[in-house]
């Protein structure tokens, strides 16, 4: 589920779909972003993720995302994900 179209504020830049929200209380809210586009605008070959704090990221307009692998839009798990989650969780508790 796309929630966002967001891009990097900070060095490295890229274009990307917030995929996965994580509600923290004392923090900003934690990111899962599917990695669509380099700073050049040129599409990512490969599927990346990236979890990030929502501070650095901006919002942006939505783009064109057909061509991608509808796939990469539905794989909200990953390895790393998960645990985050449960650390956040443990924490929230």
């Amino acid at each position: 589920m796309i929630h966002k179209f967001v891009r990097s504020k900070y060095r490295s830049k890229w274009y990307g779909v917030v995929i996965d929200i994580l509600k923290r209380k004392t923090a900003k809210d934690l990111y899962l972003i599917l990695v669509l586009k380099d700073k050049n605008g040129d599409r990512i070959k490969g599927q990346l993720f990236k979890i990030l704090d929502e501070a650095w990221t901006e919002d942006i307009e939505p783009f064109d995302i057909t061509g991608y692998n509808k796939m990469w839009f539905e794989i909200t798990s990953t390895q790393e994900w998960e645990r985050t989650k449960n650390i956040i969780k443990s924490k929230n508790e």
